[in-house]
């Protein structure tokens, strides 16, 4: 079919990730979109002129899909599932080959491409809306991808008999434990990242170096692995332990606005590759099980504890309470939608200090966007007014910072490490709202963050944090840091309690 001219329906959300793939794999050129919140696109006004066109309607909704679909089938107008024929169109491309690979010097090196990253969207962006069909032809086309890989009998054995873990600073303090008694493979999702941190690792250790999406596919015994929602490729019974980098990622899906028959598939898909989930603590745990419970999920939740958590809380000098900015950390929140809020604290004479975030600097790269942030160039002729660009938040950047953050990790990690409550601004959205309480859910606690939902109550909370704190900050100290010593497990000694469970179960993995 030609795609050259296309009418899009709706605009933005899904559209704009399904596009961004189906604009390599096709040939499109000319985009109109149905806007029903425009008197001017809306379907109704557009229809005459759709239907004369004879050009294609691509129909790209998400949990609203069903809504659009009665609206295109009650104008007379006929579609096409645009999720579905991304699907297709993805998944015949990575049929046509295997990717290249090099395996020298310990290290096997399966190269990524932008056909891997699509991949890697398409079932990030599309656990809950893409058919269990669409869903599943992606995966056994990922699943041939590395079939044709694995088919060199020398890949197959270098992966075999191994713990497999993903490399960050705080997994090296948990395989240091056993590193001397089982073969380790370091797992780095890109090989820039694996030459940056080469040097952090045994010598002679081995290393493989793939998509995330692929990365399923080459686990044979046991591994540990980062937090993140990852494909399932294979079937046979395995020990794949998963840590979130942050307690945030036990309550990311408790506020997220979808149809409970979406969200219960998005959590299913997200977690069912993993066979154990470590928690951090009690809530955290109790977190994991409601969910996994909800929607079926025999994972098993084990009481970890996390060691970064561990080094940064021990390394604590006395606190003290001086907030001298605003730090802010948005992930969901755009910048422009901070304008206001930014220009309030400055014209109050506040110093305002802006980190850029990792997960949402990516998906504008992946999608050739112009620089977002840029919009807040105008506030650095302010002297109060600064980006941060440390390569990592330390100890005495939240001690002087009050953060404002929304369904980020720093969302726990800051208020955690700082023993500070962080101000979690998030205006609520179509997909995501702190008022709502998935699986009996919040992702707010009550000590740990000041909620604000819009500029106003922003305005308020903001100032009564900062009387808050400048009255009664060592009672608020000891609430948070109490909370920390009742509820976290292993505090101190996470990362052995976590070596320990995975040397057990890789040597019980060798004798099936």
């Amino acid at each position: 079919m030609d795609f050259r001219d296309i009418y899009v329906y709706p605009n933005g959300g899904c559209a704009s990730v399904a596009l961004r793939i189906l604009k390599d794999l096709t040939n499109i050129e000319n985009i109109r979109f149905i806007d029903d919140g425009s008197s001017e696109t809306s379907l109704k006004i557009l229809k005459e002129e759709i239907i004369k066109s004879n050009l294609p309607v691509l129909l790209l909704g998400g949990d609203c899909y069903a809504t659009l679909e009665d609206r295109c089938k009650k104008e007379g107008i006929e579609y096409i599932n645009g999720i579905s024929l991304c699907a297709r169109l993805l998944a015949n491309a990575l049929s046509a080959g295997g990717g290249g690979f090099i395996l020298r010097d310990n290290i096997l090196h399966i190269s990524n491409t932008q056909l891997l990253e699509h991949a890697y969207m398409f079932h990030n962006f599309f656990l809950s809306y893409a058919s269990k069909c669409d869903m599943d032809l992606v995966l056994e086309a990922l699943r041939q991808y590395c079939k044709n890989i694995i088919q060199d009998s020398s890949v197959k054995k270098f992966l075999q008999n191994t713990l497999l873990v993903s490399f960050s600073s705080d997994f090296l303090s948990i395989t240091k434990n056993f590193q001397q008694d089982i073969p380790l493979l370091w797992y780095f999702g890109t090989y820039e990242w694996y030459e940056i941190n080469k040097h952090s690792i045994k010598k002679d250790t081995k290393v493989i170096v793939c998509n995330w999406v692929l990365l399923d596919y080459f686990i044979y015994d046991t591994a540990l692995l980062g937090g993140g929602a990852l494909p399932k490729l294979r079937n046979d019974k395995r020990n794949i332990y998963g840590i979130g980098h942050s307690m945030a990622e036990a309550f990311y899906y408790a506020p997220l606005r979808e149809k409970k028959e979406y969200l219960d598939v998005r959590v299913y898909n997200a977690f069912c590759a993993f066979s154990h989930y470590i928690a951090i603590n009690k809530d955290s745990k109790r977190a994991f099980k409601s969910m996994f419970d909800a929607v079926g999920l025999e994972v098993c939740v084990v009481e970890g504890g996390y060691p970064r958590f561990d080094n940064r809380f021990q390394k604590r000098q006395a606190f003290k309470c001086n907030k001298e900015q605003f730090l802010f950390i948005p992930r969901l929140s755009k910048p422009h939608e901070l304008l206001e809020i930014i220009s309030y604290l400055l014209d109050n004479g506040k110093k305002v200090l802006l980190r850029r975030h990792g997960a949402y600097e990516n998906y504008i790269k992946w999608q050739g966007l112009d620089d977002p942030y840029k919009v807040l160039e105008a506030f650095k002729q302010d002297p109060n007014f600064s980006f941060d660009e440390t390569p990592s938040i330390t100890n005495e950047i939240l001690d002087k910072s009050i953060v404002v953050t929304d369904n980020s990790s720093v969302a726990y990690s800051a208020p955690l490490v700082s023993l500070t409550p962080c101000i979690l601004y998030s205006i609520p959205k179509n997909e995501f709202d702190l008022r709502i309480r998935n699986y009996g859910i919040s992702f707010a606690n009550p000590l740990l963050h000041r909620v604000a939902l819009d500029d106003e109550e922003f305005f308020r909370v903001s100032l009564d944090l900062e009387t808050e704190l400048s009255v009664n900050s060592e009672k608020i100290t000891k609430e948070i840091q109490d909370y920390v010593l009742d509820n976290f497990y292993n505090l101190g000694c996470s990362a052995e309690m976590i070596a320990k469970t995975l040397l057990e179960s890789f040597k019980k993995q060798q004798l099936v």
